[in-house]
């Protein structure tokens, strides 16, 4: 099971980079309600209150939320959990072990460290906020219409370099090993969180070439030229916000590339290794470790049928290799060389009809650190086998790995020609469908699936795998739009009476919400190219890194140009519409009077 242990510990990294956007949220909205409630802290500061009091109670608020948001989130994601479960049912089945769950439990000690964790991201993001409104004097508060400068601690772009090269060199060290032989890319993971901070530090150097940009191709109208005057000189705020969009974006992309570049590996996989026109196993088996198997009777009656021109058949056997479970297989190499296609990794001198000794997995030299050359020692009822890896392959069937000998070596040493699956090859002219329901109807305690049926289910089963990443990459989004809704209503609450004398002068609450709009976009274009920028590095950490180091498998890096051009797309028009609507409300803001 140490692909689940692996996949579960990658599902918790994620959960904590979207963790990571909520904390954003978090210190948007409470630097939003320090803004509108300035007058309130004002009072308390000229009737005496001491400011460590008044970072106190905001503190308090936050812990509040915390607490309110960390135990609705576990109550959503239990019940988002039993849609997962039966969603990824399925794959678990066949791709790591047999099981009956059908319905999510929830662990008492899971959801404490639920809780505590939402809580301390919570205090983490109030106390910014909280310190700045005690920090404020009172008559810089009860002055109207100043313009303060929010949170400064993403305005430090060298800061940010720092922790760029940082995730460089972390990027290159090895796992950390655990219990139970499941390597965890801790240095992967924290290269990710470098470069995410980085990023978030280094985006607010882009908002005034941009605004720059918007002068020189629309600085006539007024509407531009306004949008681009609060981008020259952008506040915390505008830094938090694309902070955030560059996050989520891209945590997004990132898990979009990852995605893609696994699903084109498995396909041009499968068009490689399925070439079989009917494939056969034992009813119940879910993997090399399953116990059931076809018996030699079956399979040579099978393999005898006059429609089929030639089989492969596929053994194997559980063996102990370095204090450790591994398997080993037999193959038919000189048929696996006319029939099927092998993705090398390390390919054998001389080409597979010349192989003597042994291949192994790709994933089974990442776990035993075996590489060409090296020697191992297989115990088997016949006695020790010592055997010579002379090539390595690229193979997504298995997490464990396997060595993979001759099929009659497997044979003599074993004294077995029980076989785990058979691949026929059908003469020329021969309905596969046809001969598989003959098979199927004589064979009641066999399983039987055309080509066209197995690669379905392989692809079917690998969208139920990464089905709940999708939930993760949409709730990251949403969040991240709704703080940047959050900073343009507080920037609206600052700039009462500003927008006041706009519209003395003229300005129509449409104009000054197209200018709103504007910022708006703006600020989401900073955050898209940083975030799509980002996500193509974070796709590369992913791919050879992350996976490579959980599962041991080398994946083509595929970049989805489709989708990740429809992501900035949907971002960009989310962005314009709720920055149109903040603009709209905040232009009927009166100067004297909190809304």
């Amino acid at each position: 099971r140490i692909m689940t242990r692996a996949f579960r510990l990658n599902l918790t990294a994620l959960s904590c980079l979207a963790l990571i956007v909520g904390v954003y949220l978090i210190l948007q909205a409470l630097e939003a309600a320090v803004v509108k409630r300035r007058s309130e802290i004002a009072v308390l500061r000229s009737l005496g209150t001491p400011p460590r009091l008044i970072q106190f109670g905001w503190l308090a608020e936050a812990l509040s939320l915390g607490v309110i948001g960390s135990l609705g989130g576990v109550a959503l994601g239990f019940l988002g959990a039993q849609f997962a479960v039966r969603a990824v049912a399925a794959s678990i089945n066949v791709h790591y072990y047999s099981n009956t769950a059908r319905a999510a439990s929830l662990d008492p000690a899971e959801c404490l460290i639920a809780v505590l964790a939402g809580i301390g991201a919570s205090c983490l993001a109030g106390w910014l906020p909280a310190r700045d409104a005690a920090r404020t004097p009172p008559a810089q508060v009860l002055q109207r219409g100043m313009k303060a400068d929010g949170v400064k601690l993403l305005d430090h772009p060298l800061i940010g370099a720092a922790f760029i090269i940082a995730g460089v060199i972390l990027y290159f060290q090895p796992p950390l090993e655990l219990e139970g032989n499941v390597r965890f890319p801790l240095a992967g993971y924290l290269a990710a969180a470098c470069w995410v901070v980085g990023a978030s530090m280094l985006a607010g150097t882009f908002f005034p070439p941009l605004a720059r940009a918007m002068n020189a191709v629309g600085g006539s109208r007024p509407v531009i030229r306004y949008a681009a005057s609060q981008l020259t000189k952008p506040t915390g705020r505008h830094r938090l916000t694309v902070a955030g969009l560059i996050i989520a974006i891209s945590m997004a992309a990132g898990m979009n590339i990852l995605i893609h570049s696994f699903e084109t590996t498995i396909r041009s996989w499968i068009g490689y290794v399925v070439k079989a026109d009917l494939f056969v196993a034992a009813q119940g088996i879910q993997n090399a470790s399953s116990q059931n198997r076809l018996s030699p009777e079956t399979w040579k009656a099978l393999a005898a049928d006059p429609d089929v021109e030639a089989v492969d058949i596929g053994q194997a056997h559980r063996v102990m290799i370095d204090g450790e479970r591994a398997y080993l297989m037999g193959a038919r190499y000189e048929q696996a060389g006319q029939r099927r296609d092998i993705v090398w990794v390390n390919a054998p001198a001389g080409g597979v009809a010349n192989l003597l000794k042994d291949e192994s997995q790709e994933s089974f030299t990442e776990r035993f650190k075996k590489t060409v050359g090296d020697t191992l020692v297989a115990p088997t009822p016949s006695g020790d086998r010592r055997l010579t890896i002379v090539g390595v392959f690229a193979d997504y069937s298995s997490e464990r790995g396997y060595l993979v000998v001759r099929r009659e070596y497997l044979v003599e040493w074993f004294d077995d020609e029980h076989a785990i699956n058979l691949a026929a090859y059908l003469k020329p002219g021969v309905d596969p469908e046809t001969v598989r329901r003959r098979w199927a109807a004589a064979n009641p305690g066999i399983g039987v699936r055309t080509n066209a049926r197995l690669r379905e289910e392989v692809l079917t089963i690998f969208r139920q795998t990464f089905s709940i990443t999708y939930a993760l990459k949409g709730i990251g989004v949403a969040v991240a739009v709704t703080g940047l809704a959050l900073a343009l209503i507080g920037l609206m609450l600052e700039r009462r009476r500003e927008l006041t004398t706009l519209k003395a002068l003229g300005m129509s609450r449409v104009e000054i919400a197209r200018a709103t709009a504007v910022e708006g976009m703006g600020i989401a274009i900073v955050g898209c190219v940083g975030g799509l920028a980002l996500s193509l590095a974070l796709g590369r950490l992913l791919i050879f890194v992350i996976n490579k180091q959980s599962f041991g498998w080398t994946l083509a890096f595929q970049v989805p140009v489709g989708q990740l051009a429809a992501l900035g797309g949907l971002i960009l028009l989310t962005s314009a519409g709720v920055a149109y609507a903040a603009g709209y409300w905040g232009a009927n803001l009166p100067a004297d009077k909190e809304e």
